[in-house]
């Protein structure tokens, strides 16, 4: 028996109780199910159960946490007393107010994902805790009572035999085989004979992780010469207006440098009135980090910091602060968005154009469309900072939607050179020594004469990326995901990095039994390697997430702190202002792995990479006494392609035209909107089939544009389950209307019988 789910043409106002009907509650709860349910209020919780807070009701054969959101104003199609009750109420005062209440709603409305998950990831960990009823025999009875049925006398000597200690209901399920156990439960409480008491579960990784600095932070961190003031080279006029008479409106503040934009957004939340709060919404961690320190003493504390870096229990400690009023200034990451300042002034987005502002698990929303939705039911400006606009963003600037601020600078950053190296001309003239280019050989030796530190950004870890017999073809893959295994050198192992299965090097291949088994496409590991031979006096250090996690190469991370590494190797980890510092040359291996992903907004990130290394002011810097100029080296093959030429001449206006130009042609965002539905199953044909599905529902409908795509997944297989993709694009405002219905449609039909669909509307990444 499970808590009975609402109707869909009942009212979900937050009203008082209907006379008659007093007690019925609604509940949403994050499992994963678009329905609410509707459960009695026991009348000694009655004064307690408020709009917004969290309740513990059963479920099934389980308690879940969910949070009450309404109460049920006309008669529901059953009697009252067949509905089961609320367990407990966790809150003291509602987690979300009206406002939040209605946040949420929205976003699982336009986002099509169920209003209970998109609270659960409003609210930090702790607010939604696991808790359990534990059961325990009553004090004073030795014998069991006569009267109890089969079940029940299971029950009790169950709870005697652990006696003193208490049963969870879990195990009192696993040791009796049966799974809904309530009704007898109920009955022994009723009679007196068993006593049950809430017991937290303790969340996993709720301590607080060390903050541990990158190996190679000895070095001066300063942020280097400013050559403008902060904040100079922009009117900001309009947008201080605005503040001061706040109306919903959005502003674009374009170019320039990371300092010049800091300044700017510095200037804006001094200018917001005292009462009122600013929310500050930044892509990573130590950005958050960097704004507090930056701010906190000219905020005179009144700083607030929200991200996951934060133990569980800080986090919920920072989240009542907020709710209280008690940070005039807010600062986070992409969950911020929902942080529960009573009297917000503004919110502001720096980097707007990041991608990690987009949550690609459920539920699916991007923090810069919460912060448009909140914006406009609060009536208060949204401010957006970026060097690289997502092109969505630049192009509604453009229409007149957003308020343009161009800072001073944002054609390009003269002091940081941009090279774009041709590889196949390089290896015509037998120039190159192995994957790195003369070029970059001679830059790396040149930063090092003058005692300063180079890095290589390489696309991927491990040793190498493709492992493969010269005889027969025989490319080596993972069995569960049918993707290429990485070669990790140092492990003496293939590993797949989706699902982490993993096996022995081989020497030989398995297909022909032949002995010409070749590697390709270098990783991390590779290029250190190639570092260590090419320069065998100087140090070189490695960050990607197999040194993070103490794998190979961990032994080294307290070696070299002093001088902190001459030459770094790593992933996207050391693209950091802290990692770069000192750093005067970065050398991208391997650009065409970045720009040839099966995804029309790869070009886009690729720019909006580099151009993000080349805006490091301070943290990508020469030291103070050098005379050298910064320098980004990209390796290509295709150095005549549009990308890198506008990387070369640092014009992010050449990118957006040729970029716009292509994506009208063929119909891509912003000019549609996109869905990406991801149907998975055990079974290849059911996945293919239940596509196939999809595909003639959408087709039909009014508002789609072409026909939907179906075909497999750029992953087609992953830990055992298949994967096929229908693409979708459609009418802004009809898109999200059309998908539910289609879905609710096919969940009709025999074709979604083991399958399950996820649903990704305006996806940032395809692959």
């Amino acid at each position: 028996m499970t808590g009975s789910p609402i109707p869909p043409e009942s009212p979900d106002s937050l009203k008082q109780l209907a006379p008659g009907w007093e007690g019925l509650v609604e509940v949403a709860v994050g499992i994963g199910t678009e329905k609410r349910f509707l459960y009695r209020v026991p009348p000694h919780l009655e004064p307690r159960v408020k709009a917004g807070r969290r309740v513990l009701v059963p479920l099934g054969g389980r308690l879940v946490v969910g949070c009450a959101v309404g109460f049920f104003t006309a008669p529901p199609p059953f009697s009252p007393p067949c509905l089961r009750e609320v367990e407990e109420v966790l809150d003291d005062r509602p987690s979300l107010d009206g406002h939040l209440l209605q946040l949420t709603r929205e976003i699982a409305r336009v986002s099509l994902s169920p209003w209970g998950e998109v609270i659960a990831a409003a609210l930090p960990p702790l607010a939604g805790r696991r808790v359990r009823w534990v059961y325990r025999l009553a004090p004073g009875l030795l014998s069991p009572p006569s009267r109890l049925s089969t079940l029940e006398r299971k029950i009790w000597d169950a709870l005697q035999l652990s006696s003193p200690s208490p049963l969870s209901l879990e195990r009192l399920q696993r040791r009796l085989g049966v799974k809904d156990l309530h009704p007898a439960l109920y009955r022994l409480r009723q009679n007196g004979w068993i006593l049950r008491q809430m017991e937290p579960v303790r969340a996993r990784g709720t301590r607080r992780p060390k903050r541990k600095d990158p190996c190679w932070i000895g070095v001066d961190s300063a942020r280097g010469e400013r050559r403008k003031e902060e904040g100079e080279g922009v009117d900001l006029a309009p947008l201080l207006r605005c503040l001061r008479d706040p109306s919903f409106q959005v502003f674009l503040l374009f170019g320039g440098s990371r300092w010049q934009r800091r300044g700017c957004l510095r200037r804006l939340i001094g200018a917001v009135r005292g009462e009122e709060g600013v929310l500050l919404l930044v892509p990573e961690i130590e950005s958050a980090r960097s704004w507090k320190e930056d701010l906190e003493s000219w905020m005179e504390g009144r700083v607030c910091l929200l991200h996951s870096g934060l133990s569980a229990r800080e986090r919920e400690e920072e989240w009542s602060k907020v709710q209280e009023g008690g940070g005039h200034l807010v600062i986070g990451t992409r969950s911020a968005v929902f942080a529960p300042h009573p009297r917000l002034g503004t919110i502001i987005i720096d980097d707007e154009h990041h991608p990690s502002f987009k949550q690609e698990e459920a539920p699916r929303y991007h923090a810069r469309e919460v912060a448009l939705i909140r914006c406009r039911l609060l009536g208060i400006p949204l401010v957006m900072a970026s060097a690289t606009p997502s092109l969505e963003s630049f192009y509604r600037a453009e229409r007149g939607e957003y308020h343009l601020l161009s800072l001073e600078g944002a054609g390009g950053d003269l002091a940081t050179s941009i090279v774009v190296v041709d590889m196949a001309g390089e290896a015509r003239r037998q120039a190159r020594s192995g994957f790195i280019s003369a070029e970059l050989k001679e830059g790396i030796e040149k930063r090092l004469l003058r005692g300063e530190r180079a890095a290589l950004f390489v696309p991927r870890r491990g040793s190498f990326g493709h492992v493969f017999c010269k005889d027969c073809g025989f490319s080596f893959r993972c069995h569960r995901c049918d993707y290429p295994l990485v070669l990790h050198r140092a492990e003496r192992k293939f590993l797949c990095h989706h699902c982490g299965w993993g096996a022995e090097i081989a020497d030989r291949c398995p297909a022909c039994r032949g002995m010409m088994v070749r590697y390709s496409s270098p990783g991390t590991q590779e290029v250190e390697e190639e570092m260590r031979r090419l320069f065998p006096e100087v140090e070189v250090r490695r960050l990607d997430r197999d040194t993070q996690m103490g794998r190979a190469g961990n032994g080294r991370r307290g070696d070299g702190v002093q001088d902190g590494g001459r030459i770094l190797v790593g992933t996207q980890m050391i693209l950091t202002p802290s990692i770069l510092s000192g750093v005067s040359l970065i050398g991208v291996l391997q650009a065409d792995a970045l720009l040839n992903l099966p995804d029309f907004r790869a070009g886009e990130r690729l720019f909006s990479l580099v151009m993000e290394l080349r805006n490091e002011e301070g943290a990508f810097s020469v030291p103070p006494d050098s005379s050298s100029r910064r320098e980004i080296i990209l390796q290509t093959y295709n150095p005549d392609h549009y990308v890198f030429q506008a990387l070369r001449s640092q014009d992010y206006l050449a990118l957006y035209h040729r970029e716009m130009s292509t994506r009208r042609e063929l119909l891509l965002p912003p000019y549609v909107r996109l869905a990406n539905l991801e149907v998975r199953s055990r079974s290849l044909e059911k996945a293919k089939r239940a596509a196939c599905a999809l595909c003639s529902l959408l087709s039909s409908q009014e508002g789609t544009f072409g026909p939907p795509e179906a075909d497999a997944s750029p992953l087609p297989r992953l830990r055992g389950e298949f994967r096929w993709r229908v693409m979708v694009r459609g009418a802004e405002d009809k898109l999200p209307q059309n998908l539910a219905q289609a879905l609710e449609r096919f969940r009709g039909l025999g074709a979604s019988s083991g399958v399950s669909v996820r649903v990704d509307l305006d996806p940032i990444r395809l692959c």
